[in-house]
């Protein structure tokens, strides 16, 4: 489930995660069992660490992306989600809080052009949707908030590249 706004996200009107309005819930289908459920896209971080435990979206990320055959620990995924840089959407199922489709923007701080105040260079990653939901535009509109987000907090952001692997 979304843990607690990063420093990032603060002050953004992208959504508001309890404002129905703002974020109306989705209608996602099941493939094979054709169930229809309800939805939320939400903001992944991993606030409230305490003594190096790790937060319920890195361990949500990390079960995700390991459906789909990637390897990715629990730490990779609280690293990847604690970065200053690194913007994250999440798509979860609303009566399970299971997590079914996310995707990542990390922007390169440290690459502003000579003479810039603002960077200019982000990747898209961890665009990943649990292989019962696929089909339906989660992974797109996922990308959607994230890159929305993105020029939001970044108007300066002019290159995204996209990581891809065999698995997605």
């Amino acid at each position: 489930a979304c843990g607690g706004v990063p420093e990032l996200w603060r002050g953004m009107p992208l959504f508001a995660l309890d404002d129905s309005t703002l974020n109306p819930p989705l209608e996602v289908t099941q493939n094979g069992s054709g169930a229809k459920l309800a939805a939320r896209v939400i903001r992944l971080d991993v606030s409230g660490k305490a003594a190096g435990a790790l937060s319920g979206n890195a361990r949500a990320l990390a079960q995700l992306t390991s459906r789909i055959g990637w390897d990715n620990t629990e730490l990779d995924c609280a690293r990847l989600l604690s970065r200053k840089s690194c913007l994250s959407v999440g798509i979860c199922r609303q009566d399970t809080n299971e997590l079914i489709s996310t995707a990542s923007l990390t922007v390169f701080l440290e690459c502003c052009p000579v003479g810039a105040r603002e960077p200019s260079l982000g990747w898209l990653s961890y665009v990943v949707t649990h292989p019962e939901f696929r089909r339906q535009g989660l992974a797109r509109r996922a990308c959607e908030h994230v890159l929305a987000a993105a020029r939001e907090k970044f108007p300066k952001l002019t290159a995204i590249g996209l990581y891809g692997s065999a698995a997605g």
